[in-house]
């Protein structure tokens, strides 16, 4: 992995990075990556990812080592609607950014 994407508080903004020249790449698929790895059909995968956020973590982690500039928390069906019964919403809200963090603190340098 290159220094560059090992961004600190002196990296360059957002916005400077979308003005760069440079290539910005995302993560990918986060639900496909979670079918995968064992999130059962149905399943709401931030309520899974709550549960396992091993798994979760691992799968950020493995982005950012692949190139990933930018991750995004798995949160996309997150809401009142889509998990009427789910935990509190502080464990919605907290869990993924925390899991996306420890990611990101576990790549490989």
């Amino acid at each position: 992995m290159d220094s560059e994407n090992n961004y600190t508080q002196d990296s360059p903004s957002f916005r400077d990075r979308l003005k760069s020249d440079r290539f910005i790449y995302f993560d990918g698929g986060m639900g496909t990556l979670l079918h995968s790895r064992g999130l059962p059909a149905g399943m709401s995968p931030e309520i899974w990812g709550i549960t396992r956020p091993d798994v979760l973590v691992k799968a950020h982690r493995e982005y950012i080592e692949a190139g990933a500039d930018i991750i995004k928390t798995n949160t996309f069906g997150g809401n009142g609607f889509r998990c009427p019964s789910s935990p509190p919403r502080s464990a919605m809200s907290a869990a993924p950014p925390k899991a996306a963090e420890e990611g990101y603190t576990q790549r490989s340098t």
